[in-house]
């Protein structure tokens, strides 16, 4: 009422849903779609449908070259929208590789790190540390999360593989992606974003 404006600008579609009365969807910097919050909400998520991480394009990887991944996603289970999670469900990180023809694998591994927006390594996957060596042939392999324990913020991962003991590709801060801001403990109340990286199922008892 005093004829200011304010500006805000965020990832996080709760403070945008309780801050905002109208909302810009922005996509590499072009205004796509200007209206009301909830609208525009909807908007972002329906634009992360089906739009996963082209990884074949990167340049700057290293390793032999035996295997490249060439995709990757992370979704929760029976949901369409890639690279946007919620906390607590099943989770899949989806990639997909191509390896050189001809090449005799006898042992492979593949790992993934994931990161916090300031590059601090919060978990890590490994197909060694279960004791599988992943069949390569089919081009593409899924992690699967039982229960997803990332509290909501923008993460990254690394993805690592490694053939007959040689390091065939390594690509670092890939698949970017968001937990999603949600009331988890149906409390009407959400935990703060200085208070740690994952989120615990617990309750209080006497």
């Amino acid at each position: 009422n005093e004829g200011r404006t304010v500006l805000f600008v965020s990832h996080n579609m709760t403070a945008i849903q309780n801050l905002c009365q109208s909302a810009i969807l922005l996509s590499n910097g072009t205004i796509k779609e200007v209206g009301e919050t909830g609208n525009i909400i909807n908007r972002y998520f329906t634009s992360k449908k089906n739009k996963g991480s082209v990884l074949s394009e990167i340049k700057e990887r290293n390793g032999n070259g035996t295997l490249l991944f060439t995709k990757g996603n992370i979704k929760t289970i029976n949901s369409d929208i890639y690279n946007a999670v919620d906390s607590f469900s099943e989770v899949l990180i989806e990639l997909e590789f191509k390896t050189k023809e001809n090449y005799v694998v006898n042992h492979a591994r593949i790992d993934i790190g994931i990161n916090n927006i300031l590059g601090d390594r919060i978990a890590w996957l490994s197909s060694d540390t279960i004791g599988s060596s992943p069949d390569l042939s089919f081009g593409k392999l899924n992690f699967h999360i039982s229960n997803f324990p990332l509290a909501p913020g923008d993460y990254n991962c690394n993805l690592y593989c490694e053939i007959n003991n040689e390091v065939a590709d390594w690509l670092g801060d890939v698949i970017e992606f968001s937990v999603v801001e949600k009331d988890y403990y149906l409390s009407g109340k959400k935990v703060p974003s200085n208070q740690g990286d994952i989120l615990l199922k617990y309750k209080v008892v006497i």
